[in-house]
């Protein structure tokens, strides 16, 4: 809470649940001090004469709160820019419309005028995600008393393609590329993690010792930390990686600055290996891949690469087409043991009346059979 002085009026310039206020006292600085005194007495009681939740609030001002006192204080930058992004479309069309106008309805017509727009399903989804937060966040400042998007349901996204590199591409890109470059993909394929973990790579991050890799939540996108073991194949890539100095980073120049930014060097290797429709990204979709395809389970791919969910790693299921097949091969050869022992029968024949008669039955055609 501050008193401001602009054009001759002293103003009070404070916050309330959020929303940020500027109020005129007058040219008056006495009555400036005395009003500010005041204001910092009733935010101590949390009484005001007048409370946002009363006052007729616009769309755009709630939206110009939340991006200043929620999204950029809170939120990683790349996130930050995706709402500043949603906003824009979202203040386009809400703009000047009161909150309290903002009902299930008028978000629906939002939607369709966003497919009018030709914009995807995806896109309106993250939007209207957007404004679910924009109005939770406006809950817990008690601008409202709930939510419109609670009613409100976003469109069903079909998966997207997922695109991985071959054993041949794999082969090609390694042969097309050197330096730090080759090492980040060689760590990324071997570990599955996103771009700016595999950049913000610390020396000290690194257990040598036990063979493991700490990956710290301030560089995970899911504000989670988490432990990465690390093959035979990507230890020897670590250990042979010259290390500066003034390098506390493994991905750096000469002077131990890290490198921020590795696309154009990497377009220019798929392009020199001749590989097409491929980003950086999709190496962690690769690692996820390989693992599959080499029979590990769906759980521990999950875990390996950090997913939050396990609807994220069944993307990648349909690449193990055996492994149903698997499992119920697993079953079998352990319901063959069981009959072999001639306890299958007594399970699934026995009853009070004529369970001794049936058990031989069935063990006279498995002899049989056998």
């Amino acid at each position: 809470m501050s008193i401001i002085f602009k054009n001759d009026n002293y103003y009070l310039d404070y916050y309330v649940n959020g929303l940020r206020v500027r109020e005129k006292v007058g040219p008056n600085r006495r009555f400036a001090e005395l009003a500010w005194a005041k204001r910092k007495v009733q935010a101590h009681e949390e009484k005001f004469f007048e409370t946002p939740k009363n006052k007729k609030l616009k769309f755009y001002e709630l939206c110009d709160s939340f991006s200043t006192n929620y999204s950029k204080p809170n939120k990683r930058k790349r996130s930050y820019e995706r709402d500043l992004l949603s906003i824009k479309h979202l203040k386009a069309y809400f703009g000047d419309v009161y909150i309290s106008r903002i009902t299930p309805q008028e978000i629906e017509r939002y939607k369709m005028a966003r497919q009018a727009d030709m914009v995807s399903f995806a896109t309106i989804n993250r939007e209207t995600g957007c404004l679910r937060n924009i109005f939770n966040r406006a809950k817990d400042w008690e601008m409202v008393d709930s939510n419109p998007m609670d009613k409100v349901k976003l469109y069903k996204e079909s998966p997207g393609k997922i695109r991985y590199l071959t054993q041949e591409e794999t082969q090609r890109l390694l042969s097309n590329c050197s330096g730090y470059l080759r090492n980040a993909i060689i760590f990324a394929l071997n570990t599955g993690c996103r771009k700016e973990e595999v950049l913000s790579l610390k020396w000290s991050d690194i257990d040598f010792r036990t063979a493991t890799i700490h990956i710290p939540a301030s560089t995970s996108k899911t504000n989670i930390k988490r432990e990465i073991m690390v093959n035979s194949a990507l230890l020897r890539t670590l250990q042979a990686i010259e290390r500066y100095p003034n390098g506390e980073y493994v991905f750096c120049d000469e002077q131990g600055n890290r490198f921020k930014r590795i696309d154009r060097t990497f377009k220019t290797a798929l392009k020199r290996a001749n590989i097409q429709d491929f980003r950086f990204h999709d190496l962690r979709h690769t690692f996820c891949s390989n693992l599959v395809m080499s029979g590990i389970d769906i759980y521990t791919v999950k875990e390996l690469v950090g997913h939050e969910s396990i609807e994220m790693t069944m993307r990648y299921s349909h690449l193990a087409p055996n492994f149903k097949r698997q499992a119920v091969e697993i079953l079998s050869a352990r319901m063959n043991k069981i009959e072999k022992e001639n306890a299958i029968g007594n399970f699934w024949t026995q009853d009070e009346n004529s369970g001794t008669k049936k058990e031989a039955e069935i063990t006279q055609f498995t002899d049989d059979k056998h």
